[in-house]
């Protein structure tokens, strides 16, 4: 074979380099999923030890949120909607009134709107409720202690991301 006809050498270190980067930003995103689903862990269980008084539900529905984000690929404006539960209940604390409008401590956004009318439908306008509130706090209270399964979501999907991450950052310096 003479000179001309050899081929030149591939350079992958560009390559190598795509695989590190996307996987510190899959390891910076999977610690800040964890880190956040910590912290909401902590307040869903924070509230078991609160107060619990007799409310009574005084409006209830699903709020659909539209959300416009521009595609930076493709330059277009791509819209979703979030449907949320709004639950407005009242109750009384030493005499004073209060209303609240927190079914959890993580009221989460539901990509369908299905999901937000099954909480709707627990608390029908009428209906009496236990509420849960801060003693140190009384305007601050939840209709359901714990977390919801949102939190174990995002709790995976932070795993997930620093695995993939790890494995993606590894498989580049190689």
């Amino acid at each position: 074979m003479s000179d001309e006809e050899q081929e030149a050498p591939v350079d992958v270190s560009s390559d190598g380099g795509k695989l590190t980067t996307l996987g510190v930003f899959l390891l910076i995103g999977g610690v800040v999923l964890i880190v956040s689903g910590i912290v909401a862990f902590a307040r869903g269980d924070q509230a078991q030890d609160w107060n619990v008084v007799d409310g009574r539900i005084i409006s209830s529905e699903v709020v659909r949120h539209t959300k416009v984000r521009n595609d930076t690929f493709s330059g277009h404006e791509e819209a979703s909607n979030r449907y949320r539960a709004e639950v407005v209940y009242e109750y009384t604390h030493d005499g004073r009134r209060f209303t609240g409008d927190r079914v959890s401590r993580s009221d989460p956004e539901y990509p369908l709107q299905s999901q937000a009318e099954e909480v709707v439908d627990r608390y029908p306008v009428g209906k009496d409720v236990e509420v849960h509130y801060d003693p140190g706090d009384p305007g601050t209270a939840v209709l359901e202690i714990g977390t919801n399964r949102s939190v174990g979501v995002q709790l995976g999907l932070g795993a997930l991301c620093l695995g993939l991450g790890s494995l993606l950052a590894i498989a580049g310096r190689f």
